[in-house]
């Protein structure tokens, strides 16, 4: 609103969708939501209290080994079919998390800063070939069910492994095609 050549504003946050903060909640910092009543134009108000603050955007927190096993074991878990047994939710199993992430840091993807891990350039690098299905956490959590099937022998195992060698050599002819072909060196350096 304008008064006098000044310009109010007000905001709240409302939360719509958690995105990957329903991951990480117990390291979350409790906030209250302030729902702000809807305010029409030509009308008058009285101003309760007023304070000017000056803040700044802070960036994102790294992860620790600690938030990135604890994501990792709940990552896609909500995409798992209910009913279904899995031998393991999220990324891994319990007893090999720690390994993925020390694989992750002598390949070069990931580096420790005092507490923090870092992306590398070669991580960030190999994010950025892989598709969007590859990342996804609903894809991770449908080969999981399909695996207990597996298991389970209500899934062929060679058709399992047969779907998803296709998927495989499907995205790597994409990647080619893209350009990517011409840095195939650099590419297979970082696998």
């Amino acid at each position: 609103m304008i008064f006098e050549d000044f310009e109010f504003t007000n905001s709240s946050k409302v939360i719509v969708g958690e995105g990957f903060t329903k991951y990480m909640k117990q390291y979350a910092k409790k906030k209250e939501e302030v729902i702000l009543p809807k305010i029409e134009a030509n009308e008058n108000y009285e101003i309760q209290a007023r304070e000017i603050k000056e803040k700044f955007t802070n960036p994102s927190k790294h992860y620790t080994e600690d938030t990135l096993l604890k994501a990792m074991e709940l990552v896609g878990t909500e995409d798992l079919e209910k009913g279904i047994e899995v031998e393991r939710k999220g990324i891994g199993t319990p007893a090999t998390r720690a390994g993925i992430l020390e694989s992750l840091i002598s390949k070069g993807f990931v580096e420790r800063d005092k507490k923090n891990l870092l992306a590398t350039h070669k991580g960030v690098a190999l994010v950025t070939i892989v598709s969007e299905a590859f990342k996804s956490a609903k894809t991770t959590a449908e080969r999981e069910t399909k695996l207990s099937k597996v298991t389970a022998g209500r899934w062929i195992r060679r058709s399992f492994w047969k779907r998803l060698k296709v998927v495989f050599l499907r995205k790597s002819v994409i990647i080619k095609s893209s350009g990517c072909e011409n840095n195939s060196n650099r590419h297979k350096e970082m696998l």
